[in-house]
């Protein structure tokens, strides 16, 4: 049960950040965030 806990963890989280950073880089929703700051400043 132990090793079963850290290893789902384990398994998405390496290929999570990767993912998740890909992800961000294609869809730049912070940039997105700043756009909508700017034009709405």
């Amino acid at each position: 049960m132990r090793p079963a806990h850290p290893a789902p963890p384990a398994g998405p989280a390496g290929p999570g950040p990767p993912g998740r950073t890909r992800a961000a880089v294609r869809s730049p929703q912070p940039e997105r965030a700043d756009m909508q700051k700017e034009l709405s400043t």
